[in-house]
């Protein structure tokens, strides 16, 4: 857990958000933890962390999505995508 909160904590130097909870834990390349949150300050994108700066793997472009585009977006893995759905049906 160390490791995330860490990305974490470059993310929150940006952009301030309130995490309410976790919608899905999916082992994907590793665990991969995917929550409900919501901005409430800063600016989204702006950040200097490390996934901007590696070059030699393509490009990083953050993005913040009303749920309903979620199907138009190559998620990767796309079960996420399901269990995003699942959790706002409630």
């Amino acid at each position: 857990m160390r490791d995330e909160c860490i990305h974490l904590s470059s993310f929150f130097q940006t952009v301030h958000i309130k995490v309410e909870h976790l919608i899905a834990k999916v082992e994907y390349k590793g665990t991969e933890y995917y929550f409900n949150a919501d901005i409430v300050g800063g600016v989204f994108g702006s950040g200097k962390a490390e996934e901007f700066e590696m070059k030699d793997r393509g490009i990083y472009i953050p993005l913040w999505l009303p749920i309903y585009e979620l199907e138009k977006v190559n998620i990767k893995p796309y079960e996420v995508v399901g269990s995003i759905f699942n959790h706002y049906k409630k």
